[in-house]
């Protein structure tokens, strides 16, 4: 189920539940004094529904205006982000919406150099798969006006060298089927702004090249999984309007239901 149609199912259940407490408690006198022809059954259902309206209401605040969960399902953003995580999405991060409709109440704040966001796929991203259209999770990299390059697994921001140094190297054989066997890889530490993570690379696959000059109320993201992400460089830019809000927390690691456990030892909060 996508998360546009729980937002609907969960916006017409709090408004049904809503109107069936109004009308008992606005015409609930006038019920007593006539008679009761309705059957013991069909009161207790509607009674039911009516007293859940206060959690239906909240948990659409929740939801719709403060946070709302989401599930990896690939490794773009390694090794930041396993794939099987569950994350927290603050929605009020950036701006507040109204729900399902996607109607935006108001701006809270804007998108800062090196925060991991969730966002709508772009036209052009639909294009380019079929028309697919997906709520997608990134790394900012541009923000509106900067000049991005990215040549030789390295990252230039208006002409400043983003420097990395390695931490780590290994055998990938695990989450990378899309290789088709065992390719080295190297896990590398990275600063943007006040975020440092970790990025991964192969180093012997062939590297993108590109430059982007991001525009007005747009961003460039990169997916931490330089060589194997689906991001900026292919699809563009992430208007603003597209954006979700900042994974904040991780709960819940479960990669497959049928194949594995749930583990909560992967919890972390996202800086």
């Amino acid at each position: 189920m996508t998360n546009a149609l729980s937002s609907l199912i969960l916006l017409l259940v709090t408004l049904f539940s809503g109107s069936l407490a109004l009308h008992h408690h606005f015409f609930n006198q006038k019920s007593n004094d006539t008679p009761q022809n309705s059957t013991k059954k069909s009161e207790t259902w509607l009674k039911t529904i009516r007293s859940m309206f206060p959690v239906f209401f909240i948990q659409l605040c929740i939801l719709s205006f403060l946070y709302a969960p989401f599930k990896i399902p690939s490794g773009s953003m390694l090794p930041t982000l396993q794939v099987g995580d569950y994350i927290l999405v603050n929605k009020s991060c950036y701006h507040l919406r109204f729900p399902y409709f996607n109607f935006k109440i108001m701006n809270t704040n804007k998108p800062k150099r090196g925060d991991i966001v969730v966002f709508s796929s772009t036209d052009h991203f639909a294009k380019l798969n079929d028309n697919l259209h997906e709520d997608m999770v990134k790394r900012v990299v541009g923000l509106p006006g900067d000049t991005i390059v990215y040549a030789d697994k390295m990252l230039y921001i208006n002409d400043e060298l983003m420097s990395h140094y390695l931490i780590d190297k290994n055998i990938d054989t695990q989450y990378e089927p899309a290789l088709q066997g065992m390719y080295p890889y190297t896990i590398d530490q990275q600063t943007l702004g006040k975020h440092v993570f970790q990025i991964k690379h192969y180093p012997i696959t062939e590297s993108i090249t590109g430059t982007w000059v991001v525009p007005d109320k747009m961003y460039f993201v990169l997916g931490d999984n330089r060589d194997l992400s689906d991001d900026g460089r292919y699809w563009g830019f992430v208007p603003e309007d597209n954006l979700i809000g900042k994974v904040s927390y991780v709960w819940l690691n479960w990669p497959h239901f049928f194949k594995s456990w749930p583990t909560f030892k992967m919890n972390r909060k996202i800086e």
